[in-house]
């Protein structure tokens, strides 16, 4: 309900979340996050506007850094994926 999306680190021997200690805005009722190949970029689902919201993540410290674009998704999308395929 609160709208905006928190960044954890992910401790790869344990698999144990930290919070980056930062939360950033997202559209309405973001739904579900997504991370590109490449561990560059995040993009949300945001349900209750119909669009998709973009994050740069900051490759030290985790923390995102929205982008200042969204995109319009149809209707209620509640979740996203990113091909690596694409050139």
């Amino acid at each position: 309900g609160s709208n905006d999306v928190s960044a954890y680190r992910i401790d790869p021997a344990t698999g144990v979340l930290t919070s980056v200690g930062a939360t950033v805005a997202a559209g309405t009722t973001p739904f579900s996050v997504t991370v590109d190949p490449s561990g560059q970029f995040a993009y949300v689902a945001n349900s209750g506007s119909n669009d998709v919201s973009a994050y740069r993540i900051d490759q030290t410290t985790g923390v995102l850094t929205s982008v200042g674009a969204t995109m319009g998704a149809g209707t209620t999308p509640l979740s996203i994926v990113v091909s690596g395929s694409i050139q």
